[in-house]
């Protein structure tokens, strides 16, 4: 049966693509504009396709002399489009992660988009002040997001502080609250098994060292060749994770009813609630430390770019800003997904609301985002804050021996940077 349906699918997708393609050649052909056709390269799989696959009928038929072959892949395929580039080949949009901007124009492999948005007088102000930092490099536009960048929030269940004598919505504000509330609500029997976890914090989306350290005043990531972990408000950071890593024992999962606390991306409410539709789950901002406030440390997220090579550039900006800017395409394809939009105006749908009733929580911490500095090594600086902040919550080395070789590890990568130059 299954085969059957997945047979009936490709089919209507095939004849779809043809009936788009004849029609896009008719209106070309009335309209005496030279028919172009683009490939858009993106990430968008499984049952978003055919959501995009709409998006850019809709698109066609806005700008009918162009055609739209939708090229779902996967990032991991990264290195392929880079070759493809390289080659002289390119998709003609490209979605990419908005962490390795620097890097790809200091490889020539993206051009900047800041001609085409003075041509049509295009205004960066709709987007959020941290997105339009997240898509530039040295003063350019290489990009437009199409999604928020990742946020971090703190998840909880509702119903076992209820029974624990809380507020359903009495979710932690202060670190010290936090380890607190979690000790006191977890459930472990006399044999040592954890039957509720009273809180998980390996998580927040890229950076994960930092982003802890970063609601306690932290500022590590201001300039992006002088990074600074060995600093007390990051080592407060680090002595409070190890502490609720000893205290609060790993077990539990959200979605079965059976942990209480967890810090996770802005998704997490969604796909939480898809698997398991009854559970009492609210959202709060993260807690934060006696130096500091709540801050979501925002690195990376997904946008739509133009390659160099490119044999329609305008055509390819009028897909990106179609795909990320209008109610059709920009707005669906965040709120379908029950995720924030980059777009301003579009988180004030009230229907954000009847399918999340915290939403404004989740608006407020996009209000409280800080971007942080584009670097062409932000990729290896994210992955090492990942790794030492594992080796903290395994608990087999001191903090201090773990920052230090963790400084000395950002240190040498920068050292080489400056050295290759």
């Amino acid at each position: 049966m299954r085969r059957t349906v997945a047979v009936m699918m490709l089919v209507l997708v095939v004849a779809l693509t043809l009936t788009v393609q004849l029609a896009s050649s008719a209106a070309s052909a009335s309209s005496g504009r030279e028919p172009v056709t683009l490939v858009l390269a993106n990430y968008f799989n499984g049952a978003r396709i055919p959501l995009v696959d709409y998006q850019l009928q809709l698109f066609q038929e806005k700008y009918p002399w162009i055609t739209v072959i939708n090229q779902v892949t996967s990032s991991s395929a990264v290195e392929k489009y880079l070759v493809s580039i390289a080659a002289g080949s390119p998709p003609d949009v490209w979605m990419f992660d908005r962490i390795r901007i620097p890097e790809f124009v200091e490889s020539g492999l993206i051009q900047p988009l800041d001609d085409f948005m003075q041509q049509d007088g295009f205004d960066m102000n709709l987007f959020y002040p941290s997105e339009q930092q997240l898509c530039q490099y040295k003063g350019k536009y290489y990009s437009l997001p199409m999604m928020a960048a990742g946020m971090s929030l703190l998840y909880y269940n509702r119903e076992l502080l209820a029974q624990g004598g809380y507020n359903r919505d009495g979710a932690p504000k202060t670190w010290q609250e936090f380890l607190q509330m979690a000790t006191r609500l977890q459930r472990i029997d006399a044999d040592g098994k954890v039957q509720i976890n009273g809180g998980e914090i390996s998580y927040f989306p890229r950076y994960r060292l930092a982003q802890l350290a970063y609601t306690n005043g932290a500022q590590i990531y201001d300039d992006p060749f002088n990074i600074n972990y060995l600093t007390d408000s990051v080592r407060e950071a680090a002595d409070w994770a190890v502490e609720f890593a000893q205290r609060v024992p790993v077990g539990g999962a959200m979605a079965a009813g059976t942990r209480v606390f967890q810090t996770h991306g802005e998704w997490f409410y969604f796909t939480t609630k898809s698997t398991n539709p009854e559970l009492d789950l609210g959202i709060a901002l993260l807690p934060h430390g006696p130096r500091g406030e709540t801050v979501n440390l925002s690195g990376a997220a997904y946008s739509y770019g133009i390659p160099v090579g490119v044999k329609h550039p305008y055509e390819s900006w009028l897909l990106i800003k179609f795909l990320t800017t209008s109610e059709e395409a920009g707005r669906i394809i965040a709120f379908e997904q029950g995720r924030p939009s980059p777009v301003i105006r579009f988180n004030l749908d009230r229907r954000y609301f009847e399918t999340n009733p915290f939403w404004h929580v989740v608006a407020e911490n996009l209000n409280r985002t800080v971007g942080i500095a584009p670097s062409p090594l932000a990729v290896k600086f994210y992955t090492i804050d990942v790794k030492y902040y594992e080796q903290l919550l395994s608990l087999n080395q001191s903090r201090e021996e773990i920052l230090n070789n963790l400084q000395k590890e950002i240190d040498n990568h920068i050292a080489d940077y400056h050295a290759g130059r």
